[in-house]
């Protein structure tokens, strides 16, 4: 609720309260979390770091009772050490993000043991997100790299799903195509095995965010689609993802009335108002939209807005990533004379806006041939193939299936086995998803 100084004293009287209780699990787990609460403050406040790390050694310490719910108190951590890293504020000295950073760094070894690695790689990650706003996409790639293997070998699969949503910006930046390819298996194959509905969610928004840079909005999963009330997410990390992807969504609608109220609505909310990055990207897609929709000296306003916050920082992605409408809107506004912002900056956000566009060009193309492909695959499966096909996006097991259409298990197999391979179906997940893409599932 941003009543930060309230929270010093409810943290501090729930830590006075038990503090004079003998020892206990329950003296401990609340004594964990009253100091873990004032090490957050700490880090949200910029005050003395070094006791806000002390406060994390305290919590640290009285956190290693079997009872203490770190996987209610993660989703804290997390937001408020990604809150820390992105709030740097207009007229912050350059550089503030790494210094952000480093703060955090032996806080977050503090963290992982505590949380029980649950943060590994998460400055890494840190490093990486500001690397890939810098366009610097070879050493963001490194970092990247380096958490998702990390968090691989951890089976940590939040981490490693937020580092192969970063890869696959940098890969489509680059035009790799061959290795956005392996990401998207690996993140087919993450989602089979995604064990909670916050998993799921963050795999839905990073196809959302890949759909949208395509040009395809209706594959966009459902629920993201829905006039819905977002306001009580209670992740940063998700918000300012939900936030972008939603507005993207509704710029590629056309629906430039609602995206422009929602927009204003999300920058009124605490966890995004002080996330540079996001609130850099909505502004952004906010210009975009006002220029298409007529309101040009609005749109060039937006534009200047977002420019005096990201220029200090060398922030270009959220431009860049836009394509050919942010190249468009550049050379519109070199051309006015009111205009303020820079013409160097605004040449070169064009210029890489171009090439960023030529290469998602080139990548829908190749998708629409997938698809292309994909659908003469499907007009080749069986009817067995189909009815099995259809008994795997209903969840049932390989077991139950065989049950379901009196048939043997080794035939199930077998189907399943012909199904991938006439699909190009790397496992059970990434067929119902070619499946569902195309409108086939119904059809027996």
């Amino acid at each position: 609720l941003n009543r930060l100084d309230e929270a010093v004293f409810a943290a501090r009287d729930c830590i006075a309260a038990y503090e004079g209780l003998a020892p206990s699990e329950e003296r401990a787990c609340m004594l964990a979390s009253g100091y873990s609460c004032l090490g957050i403050i700490h880090l949200l406040t910029h005050e003395d770091d070094e006791m806000g790390l002390g406060f994390f050694r305290a919590a640290e310490y009285l956190g290693q009772c079997p009872s203490y719910n770190r996987y209610v108190f993660h989703q804290y951590i997390n937001s408020c050490a990604s809150l820390y890293i992105s709030s740097v504020q207009p007229g912050s000295p350059p550089g503030q993000f790494e210094i952000n950073i480093n703060k955090l760094t032996p806080i977050l070894k503090l963290l992982e043991r505590q949380m029980k690695g649950y943060l590994i790689h998460l400055d890494d990650l840190a490093r990486c997100e500001l690397l890939l706003y810098r366009c610097q996409y070879e050493e963001a790639a490194g970092w990247a790299i380096k958490a998702a293997y990390g968090t691989r070998k951890k089976k940590h699969d939040e981490m490693e799903l937020r580092a192969l949503m970063y890869l696959l910006r940098i890969y489509i930046a680059r035009g790799k195509e061959y290795q956005f390819g392996d990401i998207l298996k690996r993140l087919e194959t993450l989602c089979e095995s995604c064990g909670s509905a916050r998993e799921r969610k963050i795999a839905d928004l990073v196809h959302a965010w890949y759909y949208l840079q395509l040009g395809e909005p209706n594959l966009v999963a459902e629920w993201i689609k829905l006039d819905f009330e977002d306001d009580g997410e209670e992740d940063n990390f998700i918000s300012t993802l939900l936030a972008y992807v939603k507005s993207r969504l509704l710029l590629a609608q056309k629906n430039y009335i609602a995206l422009n109220a929602y927009i204003s609505a999300k920058r009124d909310d605490f966890l995004i108002a002080r996330h540079l990055l996001g609130t850099v990207d909505l502004l952004a897609v906010k210009a975009v939209a006002l220029l298409y929709a007529g309101e040009r000296s609005e749109a060039l306003s937006a534009l200047a807005e977002a420019y005096e916050l990201a220029a200090p920082e060398g922030i270009q992605a959220s431009f860049v990533e836009l394509g050919s409408p942010m190249r468009a809107l550049c050379k519109f506004a070199r051309q006015r004379k009111d205009c303020a912002i820079p013409t160097v900056w605004l040449d070169l956000i064009a210029k890489k806006c171009s090439a960023y566009a030529k290469r998602t060009a080139f990548l829908l193309a190749a998708f629409q041939k997938e698809r292309g492909e994909t659908l003469h695959a499907l007009s080749t499966l069986s009817f067995r193939e189909r009815e099995v096909l259809r008994c795997l996006s209903q969840g049932l097991t390989r077991e139950e299936i065989a049950i379901v259409n009196h048939v043997s298990l080794d035939t199930v197999k077998s189907e399943l086995k012909s199904v991938y391979a006439k699909l190009h179906a790397v496992n059970r997940a990434d067929a119902v998803r070619i499946a569902l893409m195309e409108g086939h599932l119904w059809e027996a």
